[in-house]
């Protein structure tokens, strides 16, 4: 996987972590500029790797219920990550 499609993982990642705390629990932590600047990035990155477009393509889900693949990764990444700011 090169650095393009590295950075389009994280930011879909990102992006749907911050669909699911304002569409399911009514909690923003990111600024609307902040947010529809990320949309941007995503959507700029799938434009210039039509391949690497998947099922999970925010073009697809813009305001929609997160898939249920990226949903359980986003869990798996929260939980990694509490567990290690406890840690610290």
């Amino acid at each position: 996987m090169n650095e393009k499609e590295k950075l389009l993982n994280k930011l879909r990642v990102k992006i749907f972590f911050h669909r699911k705390l304002y569409y399911t629990y009514d909690e923003s932590i990111l600024l609307d500029w902040e947010y529809d600047e990320l949309e941007r990035q995503i959507i700029k990155l799938e434009d210039e790797m039509p391949n690497f477009r998947p099922l999970e393509s925010i073009k697809l889900y813009l305001g929609n219920e997160i898939p249920s693949g990226i949903r359980d990764l986003i869990f798996r990444l929260l939980e990694t990550h509490q567990k290690e700011s406890i840690k610290c």
